[in-house]
């Protein structure tokens, strides 16, 4: 039941809607009476049919494409023969519209002169030809730049700009009154522009549109009513804009509609006439689009909120009435439309989302409405796609406009492909619009003639258990991260308690950043200078060392400490040689093994059972050298064998034995596909594939497994205008011979990939 609220809604809505209309009026006074007057909304271009480059004509009885037309290249013209440079002027060589070129003459070299004058005698017809064709082309090429420009100004601005075809055009300019000179009848035509910049002009069936008002509307000869039957079969004729019928019924109407005497000429005047004429002249015309349409558009809404009983349009009202929610929610739930939130607790968002569009997501929950703004590339395409795909998981429709064709194909492409059948897509008028529309009604309908709708039920458990599965399988991940995470955290005490408490404390990374820092100092003892005149003595004297030894034990406790050490006798120490020696002995085994779990486990073995081990190895070593194997070293072939047991014994290089390990069998598979995929196939390569160029083969590989995945879905090798894919693939394409030639089918290619396959695995 309405209230005075709602009349109060409705009443300030209905304001809103007779602004914009007047809004919109406003803009269609003064519409632009003379197409060729130069004014600001004027049309530009005008191209009349009847100036159209020789050989172009538009398809009058054409039921969708009016005109097609390529770029047209230029010609320069035929080149002069060697003998005649310089004595034929390169000015009028080039200027077809210019002075006919004219050979020079010269008395000095009779036989040459006149082996010139044969020569140019052969040359001059080929440039007058080329002169005679070039207004022609120049013109075509000049006209398909005007039709490339609307192309390109219909695809960017299609909002603002309509290209139309226009007939009826009714010439006057009475003395005193404004000029006219305009069309009639007009019908919306698509320009585009394809890749290989050939220009389509496509008529849209149901575009028709009557333009009296815009005429005749201060005229006061014009009676608009008299015309309304005939105007509006004319809109609705299905016949050619370009018949004689549509012709004929236009200058019915004219004779009807102005109480002045006309006349009707078969071409367009040159000059406006003081009295009315009527001519066909039919014109393509680019002009700012017209908000006439627009106008009674919001006209009929207008109309539609002042019936009775009209309900409030709560998107509109919410523009001029400061609305709660409770408020909406009422009028929404009268007008039957969904209450709640219908995306539920966990919607299925097929794409990420961040926090700025989780923002609008969970504004939806409760707001009939939200504004979006953002420049291209935040975001918000990606935004409604998610939230198309998870209204379409609960069940709900979802009805999407847009100013431009362009974005809701975006929008569609942005959707996963399983929801994407879901979607019917109607842009335009066009022919591929129209198809665009059927194949998605067909799509619709298939999916849902072909729903099982209790095997539906069962792959929605299955999926929901996965999902399920899936976020338990992430929760136990990140905690496991989190734990990680948190070791290294933790802090530690001391390590060395007993030599400093303060020291290697902290985290794992402190305790590995100070172990680093004061590595130098805790270093091997340095070796002694290898100099024979050095004097294998202690640097000190007696009296010296008593002296060092008693200010190190007096300056810190730790030192304190060592003064309490026993020392041995100096009988019992080593002497420089010795300890020198003991010290390269460490630093050469240090720098020559690696450590591993056999060198460990050497370490660990006592004197005795060293000795044991070195005497078998001796004894190991005399059986071998009997035997002669040690002046026979293994064939280059066969190396590998000694470094592999070096390598095991030493336990080193175990990464790499194992990666062999794992590809023992490739080579027997790759035999066998190449035996599989290139029977009675021969395949060479114009270039080598080596350690050196490796990684330019994988790139072959690649490039090429994309070429084939393209002819596998019905693409073929051209030699014109060839595929991405191609492209990419060329250099494999030059280099690759298939029994003598370039690969050049899917199986040719298959062998030739199985190759560089078996290559690079050898």
């Amino acid at each position: 039941m309405a209230t005075t609220r709602d009349a109060d809604a409705l009443r300030k809505t209905t304001s809103l809607i007779d602004y914009l209309v007047e809004l919109t009026d406003a803009a269609n006074r003064n519409p632009v009476r003379d197409i060729e007057s130069g004014a600001a909304r004027a049309p530009e271009p005008v191209l009349w049919l009847d100036a159209f480059p020789d050989g172009i004509t538009l398809d009058a009885e054409a039921e969708e494409v009016l005109l097609t037309m390529s770029p047209v290249p230029t010609a320069p013209p035929p080149p002069v023969p060697d003998e005649l440079v310089g004595w034929v002027d390169p000015v009028q060589v080039r200027s077809f519209d210019g002075i006919e070129p004219r050979l020079r003459t010269s008395n000095d070299d009779p036989s040459g002169q006149r082996s010139r004058e044969q020569s140019f005698g052969v040359w001059l017809p080929r440039w007058r030809q080329w002169a005679g064709q070039e207004p022609t082309r120049l013109e075509r090429r000049a006209f398909y730049e005007q039709l490339e420009g609307v192309a390109k100004k219909i695809e960017q601005q299609d909002d603002q700009y309509e290209f139309v075809l226009a007939v009826g055009l009714v010439s006057w300019h009475e003395p005193g009154q404004e000029a006219i000179r305009r069309h009639l009848l007009t019908e919306q035509v698509v320009p585009r522009l394809d890749r290989t910049g050939t220009v389509t002009l496509t008529r849209i069936g149901g575009k028709r549109r009557m333009e009296d008002r815009q005429v005749f509307d201060a005229v006061p000869l014009y009676r608009a009513a008299r015309g309304r039957a005939i105007s509006a079969d004319i809109v609705r004729a299905d016949g050619s804009l370009l018949g004689q019928e549509t012709a004929d019924a236009l200058a019915s109407w004219l004779g009807l509609t102005l109480d002045s005497p006309y006349e009707r000429w078969t071409t367009r005047p040159g000059v406006l006439p003081e009295t009315p004429v009527f001519s066909v002249s039919p014109a393509l015309l680019l002009r700012p689009r017209s908000k006439v349409q627009l106008a009674e558009a919001y006209r009929r809404i207008a109309e539609a909120l002042r019936r009775p009983g009209a309900e409030v349009p709560v998107a509109l009202t919410q523009i001029v009435v400061d609305t709660d929610r409770e408020q909406r929610d009422e009028w929404l739930t009268r007008q039957g439309a969904a209450s709640g939130d219908l995306l539920g607790n966990d919607p299925l968002f097929p794409l990420a989302a961040n926090d700025e569009q989780s923002r609008v997501i969970d504004l939806l929950r409760t707001e009939t409405g939200v504004v979006v703004q953002g420049p291209p590339g935040t975001g918000k395409t990606h935004t409604i796609a998610n939230l198309i795909s998870a209204l379409l998981a609960r069940g709900q429709r979802v009805l999407v406009t847009s100013q431009k064709d362009q974005a809701l194909r975006v929008l569609r492409d942005k959707i996963p492909p399983e929801l994407r059948t879901l979607c019917v897509l109607l842009a335009g008028g066009s022919k591929d619009a129209a198809v665009e529309l059927e194949q998605g009604i067909d799509a619709l309908s298939a999916a849902v003639a072909s729903t099982d709708e209790g095997q539906l039920h069962k792959q929605v458990r299955a999926l929901e258990e996965e999902r399920d599965r899936l976020r338990a399988h992430s929760t136990v991940l990140n905690d496991r991260v989190r734990e990680l995470r948190s070791v290294e955290l933790v802090t530690h005490k001391s390590v060395v308690p007993k030599y400093d408490v303060e020291a290697y404390r902290g985290t794992l990374a402190d305790i590995v950043r100070e172990v680093r820092d004061h590595a130098a100092a805790h270093d091997w003892m340095p070796l002694l200078p290898s100099n024979p005149l050095v004097e294998d003595v202690p640097p000190l004297s007696a009296a010296e060392f008593g002296e060092l030894r008693g200010l190190l034990a007096g300056r810190t406790p730790l030192r304190a400490r060592r003064a309490e050490q026993n020392i041995p006798a100096s009988d019992q120490l080593p002497t420089a040689a010795d300890l020198d020696a003991a010290l390269r002995a460490e630093r050469d085994a240090e720098q020559n093994l690696t450590d591993s779990r056999l060198i460990r486990q050497l370490a660990e073995l006592g004197p005795e059972r060293l000795t044991e081990l070195e005497f078998v190895a001796q004894h190991s070593w005399q059986i071998t050298h009997k035997c002669g194997l040690t002046q026979q070293p293994l064939p280059e072939h066969r190396r590998w064998v000694e470094r592999a047991v070096h390598d095991r014994l030493a336990g080193s290089n175990t990464g790499l034995w194992a990666q062999l390990f794992e590809v023992l069998g490739e080579p027997v598979r790759l035999e066998k596909a190449l035996r599989e995929q290139a029977i009675g196939v021969e395949v060479e390569f114009g270039e080598p594939i080596t350690m050196q160029n490796l990684g330019v083969a994988r790139g072959w590989l690649n490039t090429g497994r994309d070429l084939l995945g393209h002819l596998n879905a019905g693409g073929k090798v051209r030699r014109r205008l060839p595929s991405k894919q191609q492209r990419n693939a060329q250099e494999l394409l030059d280099l690759a011979r298939v029994d003598g030639a370039p690969p050049a089918t899917a199986a040719q290619l298959e062998a030739a990939l199985w190759r560089i396959e078996a290559e690079i695995a050898a």
